[in-house]
């Protein structure tokens, strides 16, 4: 890469230098010193976006293949810093490996108790489920082929319609939380052993970006209920015609409704 950088910014170099003794003759003169400077400033202006062209290209010609599975890598960890919000964290996983793969299928699946499975964000449950030795398998971190589980059309029939290739685990500490379902390319041709290896590295550095995201979804969605369950008491308390107030551990009323104020006859703010 910096070889060829380096030759890219002489031929750059000297081409602007006789661009400009060329178009600027009559002015600067044939063997002036200003198309050089002229000619070093514009190299020097775009050095940097020449390395990063000769780098890609670099990239392309060592890797070949592997290229798109490097810039994969980059970019999913990439959106893993950045999302926490697990439908888009899912959504943005899921089209980083359709894109490197030119997958035709590839879906996250969450697993659950008894090898339950329920698909990306929605939890929608699928009639799919893992049976034990295919739980234990993925649990250890074995990548499954479905072609291989005899059983795949009654056990995983959704996953067996749609053409599914191959089943890669998520694990958090040795714990298993999801699965990459992900099946051929779409001109029909099979992943081969280095988009395996590829979809491991990109379910390791996923794992715990998902399990965090999906805590924090559940969390989100318990503080919810909390909330809500609060408005809905509150408007009972508020719409009684019974006196009630609500009254802390320390013996401190906090608040009252109406038919204790009026039963009182003392307003509400007196308790503030």
């Amino acid at each position: 890469t910096l070889l060829t950088t380096v030759g890219l910014a002489l031929v750059l170099f000297l081409g602007v230098a006789s661009l400009v003794r060329l178009v600027f003759a009559s002015v600067l003169g044939p063997e002036g010193l200003l198309p050089l400077l002229i000619a070093a400033a514009v190299t020097v202006a775009l050095t940097p976006t020449l390395k990063a062209i000769t780098r890609d290209l670099v990239g392309r010609v060592y890797y070949r293949r592997r290229y798109s599975f490097r810039r994969a890598l980059e970019h999913v960890a990439r959106d893993l810093n950045a999302e926490r919000d697990l439908p888009r964290l899912v959504e943005r996983l899921e089209a980083r490996v359709r894109e490197a793969l030119d997958a035709g299928e590839v879906r996250l699946l969450f697993v659950g108790p008894q090898g339950v499975m329920t698909s990306g964000p929605t939890r929608r449950a699928l009639p799919d489920r893992l049976h034990a030795s295919l739980y234990e398998r993925l649990s250890r971190g074995d990548t499954l082929t479905l072609a291989d589980i005899p059983s795949a059309p009654v056990s995983l029939p959704e996953l067996h319609e749609r053409g599914v290739q191959l089943l890669v685990p998520l694990r958090v500490e040795e714990m298993l939380i999801a699965v990459l379902a992900v099946g051929p390319r779409v001109r029909g041709t099979l992943l081969d052993s280095d988009d395996r290896d590829m979809l491991r590295s990109v379910a390791a550095h996923a794992a715990s970006a998902v399990a965090g995201a999906a805590h924090l979804a559940e969390l989100r969605h318990q503080m919810g209920l909390v909330d809500s369950l609060r408005a809905r008491t509150e408007a009972v308390i508020e719409s009684s015609p019974i006196g009630m107030a609500v009254i802390d551990r320390e013996g401190t009323v906090r608040q009252w409704n109406p038919s204790l104020e009026t039963l009182l006859s003392l307003p509400r703010s007196f308790a503030d």
